[in-house]
């Protein structure tokens, strides 16, 4: 590395993430964070190969190294949340998402990112199986209120946020 910069590495460790030679990509980056620990787009970048390495604790180590280094680079923070919900972590998402605001990070990242987030939630809610909850509205329609009660408790039990069966109840 003594023979080229810093940004000639980053942009050959670049091009070597880019043809998938990973290995190659790594060395680059790690010879950067080497001299320069805080270098925020070779963090960044050795966040995403790890990522898609399915390497999750040494890509959000590098991607939360990224957002600290420069918090004023939206894609970092877009990289780190996206990760955290690829690695099935929403709620840290979350928390990492009101850092943003509270760092005064861009507006629109931030709307971006908190409706990623809902939709991973929604996707992630269990919903009663149609045959279950036609079961459940005959109970309730014929009136049969302590069974419908009953079933309805069942079913909560295993889908505790099934808004259908609330309004059951």
């Amino acid at each position: 590395m003594s023979e080229m910069s810093i940004a000639e590495a980053l942009e050959l460790g670049i091009e070597a993430h880019k043809t998938n030679n990973f290995q190659e990509a790594l060395r680059y980056y790690e010879a950067i964070l080497k001299i320069m620990p805080s270098h925020s787009n070779a963090n960044h970048n050795i966040g995403i190969l790890y990522s898609g390495l399915g390497q999750n604790e040494k890509a959000l180590k590098f991607l939360e190294m990224a957002t600290a280094n420069d918090p004023s680079i939206d894609k970092f923070w877009s990289s780190y949340v996206r990760t955290l919900l690829k690695f099935g972590q929403p709620d840290e998402a979350n928390l990492v998402v009101k850092s943003l605001r509270s760092k005064k990070g861009s507006e629109l990242v931030f709307r971006e990112l908190t409706e990623l987030i809902t939709s991973q939630n929604i996707k992630n809610v269990q919903r009663v199986e149609i045959t279950q909850s036609a079961r459940l509205l005959d109970l309730f329609r014929d009136e049969n209120l302590n069974d419908a009660v009953d079933e309805a408790l069942l079913l909560l039990r295993q889908f505790p946020n099934d808004f259908f069966i609330w309004n059951i109840l």
